[in-house]
């Protein structure tokens, strides 16, 4: 017996198929787009309702302390939160430290004390500009909050370690709802985006070297490359520096992006260098350097078409060596 010809699916089955993938389809981009604005507003204000709760809570002097602090480290990803979350803890406490040490120096003495904080906040002040990024604003931090204690505390020294201690407390609090809210509810990792900007950064640069040698680029558009790449790099600094703070994100992937971003840079300002001194040998019209170094830098080009295996990489470096020598010889 033959066997009966399998049921073709009904029309109604098909188009219930087809709204359910386009459904999914527009659901996955908006979460991808207005979804993600939508869940980081949620979490900030999770964060801050719940710092301002537990403040009532707790009965502490001044809740929207707490509050504050939630907004103010409300940020993208949860390695940034972290990071931030980190380092105001770090200044908040110093200062309120540097607060306490003046005031033990000189409970009697206002003019002294005026004195102290002002050299307090000139250290602070020299600590920012000497470093970049949250660390600059942890000293920023620690400068202010020594004046914010010290100052109310003047007529009454006795009070200044109880308003230290709530604003530590009031602060710690706001830092571990944010920390907590941000790096539990739908976390968004820093590490993953700082690997895609590198992936780009790595594929952009091999295609602007090779455009350099080719000679397809004005020297005013490689001059604007060179400052953009050159902003890069501290931007990836900045990044890596959040994602160390990420679970996820091992100590030793953090040092190979340390370790990536300083040859990126060594390798920017070499490339520079030779594209300044070969730009000048061709304003300068024909020399023997000259056809030396062409046939080279056309080699190196056609080489960056390529793909570029750890092995084309190795062999291309010794076809390199192997070129400046016989040219050398050829100077010689």
């Amino acid at each position: 017996m033959n066997a009966p010809p399998a049921a073709s699916p009904s029309p109604d089955h098909s188009a219930a198929r087809g709204a359910v993938k386009w459904i999914a389809a527009q659901t996955l981009d908006w979460a991808r787009s207005d979804g993600e604005r939508w869940i980081f507003v949620a979490k900030a204000m999770l964060a801050a309702f719940s710092a301002l709760w537990l403040s009532f809570r707790l009965g502490l002097d001044a809740p929207y302390t707490a509050l504050a602090t939630t907004i103010i480290l409300a940020m993208p990803s949860s390695g940034m939160v972290l990071e931030k979350a980190f380092y105001r803890f770090l200044g908040t406490l110093v200062g309120c430290s540097a607060a306490l040490v003046l005031m033990a120096l000189f409970p009697q003495q206002p003019p002294l004390l005026i004195a102290g904080m002002a050299l307090w906040v000139a250290l602070c002040t020299g600590g920012a500009a000497m470093y970049r990024n949250q660390q600059s604003y942890s000293f920023v931090l620690a400068g202010y909050t020594a004046v914010m204690i010290a100052v109310p505390s003047i007529d009454a020294p006795a009070n200044v370690f109880t308003l230290a201690v709530t604003r530590v407390t009031e602060v710690s609090l706001g830092i571990i709802c944010s920390a907590v809210v941000h790096d539990v509810i739908f976390p968004r990792r820093h590490s993953r985006a700082v690997m895609r900007t590198v992936q780009a950064r790595y594929v952009g640069f091999i295609d602007f070297c090779r455009q350099v040698l080719e000679h397809g680029i004005t020297p005013a558009d490689a001059e604007l490359h060179h400052l953009r790449f050159a902003a890069d790099i501290a931007a990836l600094e900045s990044g890596r520096a959040a994602a160390f703070f990420e679970a996820g994100h091992s100590r030793s992937h953090t040092r190979q992006l340390h370790a990536f971003n300083a040859a990126f840079m060594t390798a920017l300002t070499t490339f520079y260098t030779l594209h300044r001194l070969s730009y000048r040998l061709r304003m300068a019209g024909a020399s023997p350097v000259l056809e030396l170094v062409e046939p080279m830098v056309a080699h190196l080009a056609q080489s960056l078409r390529e793909d570029l295996t750890p092995a084309r990489l190795a062999r291309m470096r010794g076809e390199l060596a192997a070129d400046i020598a016989a040219a050398r010889a050829r100077l010689a």
